[in-house]
């Protein structure tokens, strides 16, 4: 893959390896040298999360530290640091991301509409990822730590990076979660309770982001709900307030589902929209979920690859669903049970 990246990027790439670097013989500078703006200590890391298999650090902002760091204020620098045979389960941010390997080897995977690429990385290799690409990071040494340094540049908060997990660990969910029960029905063509199972349901495992690729999984489980339920009544009263003709703006890289109740027609425009993607989560075309290698689909949802894949095979419309055959089935099915309550009656 051909990286293109900016003169001043790879300048501050440069900045932050000699940082890097000092961290580890900051203890022996002076107080002078320990003024240095260029000198970054563990203190100056935000520790996002960590356990017994590795942890991920988010640097303070650089126009924080010194005036002269104000132009970055835009840039963020997260440190991810993972054992051997560790895995960061499949996510993506909405930020681009510039990726550098500062010890050990990996294995990086690209996921596409139709299609992956992996790529393997090696101590001083970088590589671009632009904001949304969802992939997933394996540390493939036997012995060695993986360090990474990922420079962020988030697209839709400055200063701000945001992270979105396609499989649900124990201190976050799946994103997947965010949509309704009947949006999730109809875009799977399957039953909730199928889905929250086999893709949503949250398992206490071994650890967050990474899973070692050695062991299998832990069966405990916990359940979270993060959906609100609203009455008719409200509905109708945002409806009311609503005008015919709005505006919606989609920040880059957020899961989105829209859902018509009449005749809808829209029309989209894209703002520095070179080489925008779209990935859809469901559907027999571009379906990104069904491009997870086998293994990974093991360790990262609730249920089997097996499973996962005969759900993603039930959807069998790609882009538009409909999204009342759910609700088609169980008016039916009331209606069979009124019928067989008269017939008892005779």
């Amino acid at each position: 893959m051909a990286i293109k990246t900016p003169f001043q990027l790879l300048m501050l790439l440069g900045v932050v390896f000699l940082a890097s670097s000092s961290v580890c013989v900051s203890s022996r500078r002076s107080d002078q040298d320990q003024e240095n703006p260029f000198l970054l200590k563990s203190n100056h890391f935000q520790t996002l999360f960590e356990n017994e298999n590795g942890h991920i650090r988010l640097l303070q902002r650089f126009d924080k530290r010194s005036k002269i760091f104000e132009n970055l204020q835009n840039y963020r620098l997260l440190e991810y640091n993972s054992k051997p045979h560790t895995l960061f389960l499949p996510k993506h941010n909405d930020a681009d991301f510039i990726l550098a390997v500062l010890s050990g080897k990996a294995i990086l995977t690209v996921l596409k509409s139709n299609d992956r690429n992996s790529f393997n990385l090696e101590r001083g290799d970088t590589i671009k990822l632009p904001a949304g690409t969802i992939a997933y990071l394996a540390n493939r040494d036997d012995k060695e730590d993986l360090r990474v340094l990922d420079l962020a540049i988030p697209i839709n908060r400055p200063g701000q990076v945001q992270s979105f997990l396609l499989s649900g660990s124990e201190n976050q969910q799946s994103f997947l979660s965010g949509f309704s029960k009947n949006i999730l029905e109809a875009s799977f063509n399957a039953d909730y309770e199928e889905i929250e199972r086999v893709l949503i349901e949250e398992h206490q495992k071994e650890s967050q982001h990474r899973r070692d690729l050695r062991d299998r999984r832990r069966q405990e489980s916990q359940e979270a709900n993060v959906i609100v339920k609203v009455s008719r009544e409200q509905i109708e009263e945002l409806n009311h307030l609503t005008w015919k003709t709005a505006n919606l703006s989609i920040p880059t890289s957020h899961p989105v589902a829209v859902s018509a109740s009449s005749n809808l027609y829209l029309v989209g425009f894209g703002i520095n929209a070179e080489n925008n993607q779209r990935n859809f989560l469901a559907g027999e075309e571009d379906n990104v979920i069904s491009q997870i290698h086998r293994s990974v689909k093991e360790l990262a949802f609730p249920g089997s690859a097996q499973q996962v894949d005969r759900l993603l095979k039930n959807q069998k419309q790609s882009y538009f669903a409909n999204a009342q055959p759910q609700q088609r089935e169980e008016e039916s099915q009331r209606k069979r049970g009124h019928i067989s309550s008269i017939l008892e009656g005779f």
